[in-house]
């Protein structure tokens, strides 16, 4: 992702507020306004204090009641969250801006946007979706409309191919990603923007490194660090290239070039207090001291790499940084501390392989993109003739997946401990077996979320391929039952309480999750939570989890109907022995609430876990609906 020139002096939000105000009292036009509120922010580098500016935006464009500057004022707010890290604020915004009447150049500087924000994600199919669109959008205003080859315009669409570029490198399709790089890097050369072609080229060296293209990544990564050293950028900057450079020289076998920089940017990182440079820096230095069988500066450094990438929560690097100290303790005879390290990196390696699978899901995707039109013709076909049957063969091939999937990883677990136990036998005994079951199961637990995750990717992606609205409107309802069940084994992975889960966080996730699904405002439809603090064991939170999530969708899909608004209570609490859980609305209300409810799936699954946990269930129907469980089969844990 491309970034703005910094400022000189960082102001305060104060500050930059009484600045702009000054200066947009000299401005007649409210789309020359924004404009500048535009620029000025992103001359900032969205900074923190940037927020006064994007609100300033907000402010002038509500007055106007223009619906394309509105549009345009949130388009400001959705970068500002996105420079700062908040990819779901950032997402919400850009979404409003969408719905907004904007021009075709501001939807697709939008989208790039957009795709950048779910990119940062991890959510390649809808970055790619957001981006091809945004990419169709200027190529095609390029090539009809000569009034849109501005300067602007064109940095607008070289950044969207930059963008584009780096997802294509997340999964591994190098070639596209080249492409793309080389696309941008000629059109900031033709536009004199040396900050803006010293990134591209950075990301196009990092990227051939990677592919051990070593001799191309030096020669481009040198080219960068000239255009970074005559624009004079941040040492941080210009520390990422010279580090990038010692990684080519390293692969090209000139490892004694590659020390004297390698220490030059953890010099540079160290004044910066940059976590994840001083991960890379110190982690690829000590593969460098090992090529030269210098054990202990090689353990120094991935010791120091290890603990950065620990702090900053960089698997791959923590993965690196553990080989690497396993291959150096080894080395040195440390056979305990050898074994300690090589499990910590089998087990950061295995979570990295995990994310192999959304790569592959998304390369699907990309395939499907380039060859859109027949594919949807297809699809077309296919949903005229057997819509119900498409709809119960794919979630068949769902399931069978998961089964197939839980099988391997069984078996890899498997294996997995009659590895570990022939390298404790020819080794040390390992003690603390104990702890060691506790990681497997934790590790079981994170791999059923991962599946479950993948699961929810391809419900989504199938139901792009569907045209009846029913059909998407099942898929849909399937995706968040498995969301949640995938956030248990979330909650189980992340706490050290193996066998039990709060309720209220979950249920308060669980619930919010579900109105973000259907995209409810809370102006529309307020949310009202009344949980105690209770401790439950999994096999009842799964199908408390499950009941909620199909009466809250029951609620969020009939009760408020045409623009009506309201209030979904969910309340749980213990008296007597008894768990009582309820959720209501105060919507239209069910006349006749048991054959309407009774004649739904959802009902059918609330009544079948309402059996399992031995409830009595009472059902209002007059004023909204109301649906009250006094569960008496349940185990608190504490």
């Amino acid at each position: 992702m491309l970034y703005p020139a910094a400022a000189a002096v960082p102001p305060t939000q104060l500050e930059l507020s009484t600045q702009a105000q000054q200066a947009l009292d000299t401005i007649a036009s409210d789309q020359d306004k924004l404009d500048y509120l535009l620029k000025t922010s992103g001359s900032h580098r969205w900074q923190s204090s940037t927020i006064a500016l994007a609100e300033l935006a907000l402010d002038i464009a509500a007055h106007s009641e223009q619906s394309n500057l509105i549009g345009q004022a949130y388009h400001i707010f959705g970068l500002y969250y996105f420079y700062n890290d908040d990819l779901s604020s950032a997402i919400d915004h850009l979404q409003k801006a969408l719905s907004s009447e904007l021009s075709p150049l501001k939807q697709a500087e939008v989208r790039s946007a957009l795709g950048g924000s779910y990119g940062k994600l991890g959510n390649y199919p809808m970055a790619i979706d957001q981006q091809l669109r945004a990419k169709g959008i200027f190529e095609n205003q390029l090539a009809n409309d000569p009034t849109t080859t501005s300067a602007e315009v064109q940095r607008a669409h070289a950044t969207l191919l930059n963008s584009m570029a780096n997802i294509a490198q997340r999964i591994e399709e190098y070639s596209q990603a080249g492409i793309y790089y080389d696309e941008a890097y000629a059109i900031f050369l033709a536009l004199k923007n040396k900050r803006a072609a010293a990134v591209v080229l950075g990301n196009k060296g990092e990227m051939l490194n990677a592919t051990k293209h070593f001799s191309q990544a030096l020669s481009d990564l040198k080219k960068a660090a000239a255009l970074k050293k005559d624009i004079n950028a941040s040492p941080q900057s210009q520390a990422m290239t010279t580090h990038n450079m010692a990684s080519a020289l390293v692969g090209l076998g000139r490892i004694e070039e590659a020390i004297p920089l390698f220490s030059e940017t953890i010099s540079i990182f160290t004044e910066a207090n940059h976590k994840s440079g001083l991960a890379y820096s110190h982690t690829d230095l000590g593969f460098a001291y090992l090529q030269l069988g210098r054990f202990q500066q090689a353990y120094h450094h991935c010791k120091a790499g290890n603990e950065f990438a620990l702090h900053a929560s960089d698997l791959e690097y923590q993965e690196r940084s553990y080989q690497c100290l396993y291959m150096a303790t080894k080395s040195l005879g440390n056979t305990a501390e050898a074994l300690t390290m090589h499990e910590a990196y089998l087990v950061r390696k295995d979570s990295n392989m995990n994310e192999s699978n959304v790569r592959r899901i998304t390369q699907l995707e990309m395939q499907y993109e380039f060859d859109q039109e027949a594919r949807s013709q297809e699809m077309t076909r296919l949903a005229q003739e057997r819509k119900s049957r498409n709809v119960i063969a794919t979630l068949g091939l769902f399931i069978a997946a998961l089964l197939v999937i839980s099988y391997l990883i069984y078996r890899g677990l498997i294996q997995k401990r009659r590895e570990q136990k022939i390298l404790a036998e020819k080794n040390l005994i390992i003690s603390q077996s104990l702890a060691e079951k506790n990681t497997l199961i934790k590790e079981i637990h994170h791999r059923v979320k991962n599946n479950l995750q993948v699961i929810s990717s391809l419900l989504s992606l199938q139901s792009r391929h569907v045209q009846d609205p029913d059909a998407v409107r099942l898929l849909k309802e399937s995706r968040n039952r498995v969301m949640a069940m995938a956030m248990i084994h979330q909650n189980l992975y992340e706490t050290e309480n193996l066998k039990s889960i709060d309720l209220k966080p979950y249920i308060e996730q669980l619930v919010r999750k579900l109105f973000s699904s259907y995209n409810i405002q809370p102006s529309h439809i307020k949310l009202e939570l009344r949980v105690d603090e209770l401790r439950l064991e999994v096999d009842t939170v799964i199908s408390m989890g499950l009941i909620i999530n199909e009466l809250i969708t029951n609620s969020l899909k009939h009760a408020f109907q045409d623009g009506r608004s309201g209030t979904i209570t969910v309340s749980l609490y213990e008296r007597d022995d008894v768990l009582h859980l309820k959720v209501a609305d105060n919507g239209v209300g069910i006349a006749d609430h048991s054959q309407a409810l009774h004649s739904s799936f959802g009902y059918e699954i609330v009544r079948a876990l309402n059996n399992k946990l031995k409830a009595d269930m009472d059902i209002d129907g007059d004023s909204g609906l109301a649906v009250t469980l006094h569960i008496h089969n349940y185990t608190k844990v504490a």
